[in-house]
């Protein structure tokens, strides 16, 4: 597998993004990972290498205004996320001549996939599928806990722009009415100890998208779920049909 560093642009500012190449037998679809609230493209990176390994290239990236990552600016709407997500897949497309893409996101980051998929606005490029990872209805429930107040507290400063909460509440409103994404591939995968979005509420995201598949669960935490789904993931992706080398 190799590695470089890319920087995309985006409106009057660049995203920051990491590309993994297999060595060898590289197959299709391209892969776009977006990561979860508070975090930065590195919480992708071990599936993003495990799939690579395997031969799935993609790109991972900074979503806009995260302080952990290297895009820098101020995030003020989610709609900001879906239209970084829709950057990066023009830039695939541009770059590397990318025709067929899935869309791969976790917590917030598979909000991002889900409305980016919903768009189908890039010229040239077919969506082949999304997998959203730990994310689920009412997202702000998970936040009303003991356990997501003090989750929240600790990690707001990491968002630059509007407040944390604000951004959680319009997350909240556009899980009551996302995109109904049927006929698409789809994969929902829930976190057996997730304390903020538990299975029954994945579940609920993925029939409001229009998925007729039962919700994938294993045994990981919320923050985890990247990690610990890269093999149940790579299982449906050559399942799936039109899978080249």
């Amino acid at each position: 597998m190799k590695l470089s560093n890319h920087t995309i642009p985006f409106g009057l500012m660049n995203i920051s993004a990491l590309h993994y190449q297999p060595d060898t037998g590289q197959k299709s679809p391209f892969l776009i990972y977006s990561h979860g609230f508070t975090s930065c493209k590195h919480s992708m990176d071990g599936i993003a290498s495990y799939l690579a390994m395997k031969g799935f290239a993609g790109l991972t990236y900074d979503a806009v205004g995260h302080k952990l990552g290297g895009t820098g600016g101020e995030l003020h709407s989610i709609k900001q996320l879906a239209a970084g997500c829709g950057a990066v897949a023009e830039y695939a497309f541009r770059e590397f001549g990318v025709r067929r893409i899935i869309y791969v996101g976790h917590s917030m980051g598979a909000m991002a996939s889900l409305e980016q998929a919903s768009r189908k606005d890039i010229d040239g490029i077919d969506i082949d599928g999304v997998v959203s990872i730990a994310f689920g209805a009412e997202p702000a429930r998970g936040f009303s806990t003991t356990v997501g107040k003090a989750m929240l507290s600790q990690r707001s400063d990491y968002i630059a722009g509007a407040a944390a909460k604000d951004i959680i509440q319009e997350l909240n409103g556009w899980c009551s009415s996302p995109p109904n994404l049927s006929p698409l591939n789809m994969m929902f995968i829930a976190a057996k100890s997730d304390v903020l979005i538990p299975v029954e509420r994945v579940q609920q995201m993925a029939n409001l998208c229009g998925s007729d598949n039962e919700v994938t669960v294993i045994d990981s935490s919320h923050l985890e779920a990247p990690d610990k789904s890269r093999a149940r993931i790579y299982e449906w992706l050559v399942s799936l049909p039109r899978i080249e080398d």
